[in-house]
């Protein structure tokens, strides 16, 4: 992660531990913990839980910061520290938005957290898919199967694909967040199993026969 992806994604970490330590003289003493599918409050909690909430972003920033210390294929990150920057700034903007769901429901605003999670998640995916094809193999980050980290050309591949197939996926995110139906999310979160996996069969495809090309070759 690059200095200034840091210092924003630090600052918003801050932000969000701050907001929520100062909320907490004003709300109720149980506030929303927990939404189920349908977006309805399905577990409350100690307003004092919102600190550990608040300490989140601050955990998963330290954690982004030393992935690529202990990755064995350090020098990757490298030649790919500008989408790992960026995915790092996304992604604690996320958690952060996340923690603070709950202040924000007990304060009495109207949330529709299933379309908020739907539509925050499709950004992740479409961020991702733009940045896909610049990420260099390595053992944390990326799409990390035993074919795509044994092959650098599988790698490539798999990762141009997965670059567009997210992209699409984003999508399938955004349309079926506006469906008259409470399955929404679900129906979302198939298509991106299914994807996922579609990924994982590719690599291995992909793999086979560049390892079968290379025995006919030899022979």
């Amino acid at each position: 992660m690059n200095k200034t992806a840091f210092r924003i994604s630090l600052m918003m970490s801050m932000a969000t531990l701050i907001t929520l330590i100062l909320s907490i003289p004003f709300l109720p003493d149980q506030v929303p913990m927990h939404y189920g599918i349908d977006g309805e409050v399905d577990d409350m909690g100690s307003k004092y839980e919102l600190f550990i909430l608040g300490v989140l972003p601050f955990v998963l920033l330290l954690l982004l910061q030393w992935i690529p210390r202990l990755d064995p294929r350090k020098t990757s990150y490298q030649q790919h520290t500008g989408p790992y920057s960026i995915f790092s700034v996304v992604i604690i903007g996320f958690i952060s938005f996340i923690a603070l769901i709950p202040a924000l429901s007990a304060w009495g605003f109207e949330i529709k957290v299933p379309l908020l999670v739907q539509m925050a998640t499709a950004v992740i995916l479409f961020v991702s898919g733009n940045y896909m094809g610049k990420i260099q193999p390595n053992y944390t980050f990326g799409i990390r199967t035993p074919w795509t980290l044994e092959s650098e050309e599988t790698w490539r591949r798999t990762h141009r694909l997965g670059g567009y197939l997210f992209v699409a996926i984003s999508f399938v995110f955004v349309i079926t967040a506006f469906l008259p139906t409470t399955y929404d999310l679900l129906i979302s979160i198939g298509v991106l199993l299914c994807g996922t996996l579609y990924l994982v069969i590719y690599s291995y495809i992909d793999y086979r026969s560049r390892e079968n090309g290379v025995a006919e070759e030899k022979e």
